[in-house]
């Protein structure tokens, strides 16, 4: 989801570590994905070859990690999203997963991204393509003290908007939280 936030300069703090691309976890952290993630250029390997190239690793969440990346054909910046096809031997997330994406895609409100494609990312990943939102996180407005009481009213309403617009058109985000607030 996004809406108009402060303009931070500093990026929040990632509160998970990448077990294969990123630094050794620090005390205290723990990964939240228990699979290898592909360091940004092997996973623009695993991609339709000539989509997409993939410059960085931006975060991860219980579902999968995000990478900052850009459309070939466009020129555009992306964030490419990946999940790992073996989400607990559940049979049915591939399908859910293409339904998701499908719908999703259908969405077209100024408070949440856009998706511009999803596939398959060679045999272990699938991913989702939206648009990306340079910028911070919810998190990282709360952490930098620009959260007055004046910007949260101003965010609230552009928040349920989103959210009633998605229940809506069938759409459940199920992970409302700050770091899944743009």
């Amino acid at each position: 989801m996004r809406f108009c936030m402060p303009d931070l300069n500093d990026a929040p703090d990632l509160d998970a570590t990448v077990p294969v691309a990123g630094p050794t976890p620090s005390a205290g952290s723990t990964p939240r994905l228990t699979v290898n993630l592909p360091l940004p250029e092997d996973l623009a390997k695993l991609l339709p070859e000539g989509t997409y190239t993939v410059q960085s690793f931006l975060g991860q969440g219980g579902m999968g990690a995000v990478y900052r990346g850009t459309q070939v054909r466009l020129q555009r910046q992306v964030a490419i999203k990946i999940m790992c096809r073996d989400q607990g031997k559940d049979h049915g997330f591939e399908e859910r997963f293409r339904r998701e994406a499908l719908a999703l895609a259908q969405l077209n409100h100024p408070n949440i991204v856009n998706v511009i494609d999803y596939g398959e990312a060679g045999p272990d990943y699938l991913y989702i393509v939206m648009e990306y939102i340079d910028g911070s996180d919810l998190v990282g407005v709360i952490r930098s003290g620009q959260m007055t009481q004046e910007t949260a009213l101003k965010l609230l309403p552009q928040i349920c908007d989103a959210l009633q617009f998605a229940h809506d058109n069938g759409i459940v985000h199920r992970d409302i939280k700050p770091a899944n607030i743009l």
